[in-house]
């Protein structure tokens, strides 16, 4: 199935976070090496001395939870875009807490450390949206002066680096807000520059994604047109094999009834030929529309009360759900639901839908066609008719490939895959749709919805296309 434009331009945002946060979860395994080696390169080769305890705990801190981004990262990778979003801001706001931290025990402001917010900010701008990366530099700016009033007031003692710059200089008004005004101005700037090019970046992908998506909706429609093609071929097949038997099989009926002994025959055995004969006109209606998928013909479209078209299809088919163990169910509108469609196409359509739903009631169970008036969002009328059955119902993956050709679940040789397409084709010529609602285990509802008519009697003659 082709995906449209929206779902494509979706699909590739979510890819691109996945595939960015992959990348992350990688820099920061060299983050946590690179912070062991930075550590051992001070105590033994500048001879400075931060407190070592606390900063190599902060990095199997910064490893611990990369290990846990990992294996969530590889379990979240079929989760939805909002919770992959949370995923990666939690990451971000817990490697702020832990830089912070990290900067108060490596000499706070006065280390060049700081400098990394710089590098997470431009992280985060390339992850999230402009107002999420703005929100995350504020936080990191936010932290930073949390942990200089701390410091400040001693409850959070600072911690100088012995020979490194002058223990004096973290005390100091200006300096403390020289460098606080430099690291927000940086920040912004920072997260400003990224989004933008961002955003280009972004819009570029994004045309490319819809181009794409245009592409393989053409390539769909290609494959559709062949599917088609090769239907129309089959159907003018099957349908030349049908249509000859059925009409012998009407001629002798209407000789049979013709001549004069018919009159003696018992009246059950006159009941039973008119409907044998009735079933053989129909063979031959259904073969004809079989016919339309392999060349144009004119379609004669009337006016139609679905209720007693319902009642008259339910009278043909009651008696072969007997054997069955299916109870048929009418449950009609109460007043006359008029429409505008063809006759034959119409109880085509609802006796598929019924042979449908008694194969899926292997069991038995309970088959009920339904007829309703609704209104559509743009206030149209529209009759609905529905047939409900009891079955099996359709797997999930299955509901958006049922209308296709050859698509069938059946056994094999139960069914060719070509009803419910049909079906469709026959609902969209009269300006109708077909849709289907179903739970594994519960059943199945197939719905057919179809302008309503209430004008007067007026039968036209329209050419399929």
């Amino acid at each position: 199935m082709a995906k449209s434009k929206q779902q494509a331009v979706s699909d590739l945002w979510q890819e691109d976070l996945l595939e960015r946060l992959g990348w992350l979860i990688r820099l920061r395994w060299f983050a946590v090496a690179g912070l062991f080696a930075t550590i051992l390169f001070t105590r033994y080769v500048l001879d400075l001395r931060p407190a070592f305890l606390p900063l190599f705990l902060l990095d199997a801190a910064l490893l611990a939870s990369n290990v846990v981004y990992r294996l969530l990262w590889k379990r979240w990778r079929n989760a939805p875009m909002q919770s992959l979003v949370r995923f990666a801001i939690a990451q971000m706001v817990l490697d702020y807490v832990l830089l912070t931290a990290l900067l108060h025990y490596s000499g706070g402001v006065e280390n060049p450390l700081i400098v990394t917010f710089v590098f997470q900010c431009i992280i985060a701008s390339m992850l999230f949206s402009p107002n999420r990366s703005y929100l995350l530099a504020a936080l990191a700016i936010f932290l930073v002066c949390v942990m200089v009033l701390l410091e400040q007031t001693n409850l959070w003692p600072h911690q100088h680096v012995e020979g490194y710059v002058p223990p004096e200089l973290p005390t100091q008004g200006r300096y403390l807000l020289g460098v606080l005004a430099t690291l927000a101005v940086v920040l912004f700037v920072s997260v400003y520059l990224t989004t933008t090019i961002e955003r280009a970046s972004r819009r570029r992908r994004t045309e490319v994604a819809k181009r794409s998506a245009e592409l393989e909706e053409a390539r769909e429609q290609i494959r559709q047109a062949d599917k088609m093609a090769a239907l129309g071929q089959l159907a003018a097949s099957m349908a030349h094999d049908i249509n000859n038997p059925a009409g012998v099989i009407c001629t002798r009926l209407e000789v049979m009834e013709a001549e004069r002994a018919f009159d003696s025959f018992p009246e059950r055995l006159r009941q039973d030929l008119a409907t044998l004969r009735e079933h053989a006109q129909y063979l031959r209606r259904v073969a004809e529309n079989w016919t339309d998928f392999a060349r144009k013909r004119a379609l004669h479209i009337g006016r139609i009360d679905l209720n007693e078209m319902v009642q008259r299809t339910a009278a043909m088919v009651e008696d072969s759900l007997e054997p069955h163990r299916v109870r048929l169910d009418l449950d009609l509108h109460d007043s006359p639901l008029l429409v505008r469609g063809d006759l034959v196409g119409l109880q085509q359509v609802v006796l598929n839908l019924v042979n449908n739903a008694c194969d899926a009631m292997a069991k038995g169970g309970t088959l009920t066609i339904h007829t309703s008036l609704s209104l559509d969002s743009d206030r149209q009328s529209r009759a609905v008719l529905e047939v409900e059955d009891t079955g099996s119902g359709i797997a999930p993956e299955d509901l958006e490939l049922i209308f296709e050709p050859f698509f069938s679940r059946k056994p094999k040789g139960k069914g060719t895959g070509l009803g419910l397409t049909i079906c469709r084709k026959i609902v969209k010529e009269m300006d109708g749709e077909i849709s289907v609602r179903s739970r594994l285990g519960e059943g199945t509802v197939f719905s057919i919805r179809l302008p309503a008519d209430s004008a007067g009697e007026r039968t036209k003659t329209y050419a399929r296309s």
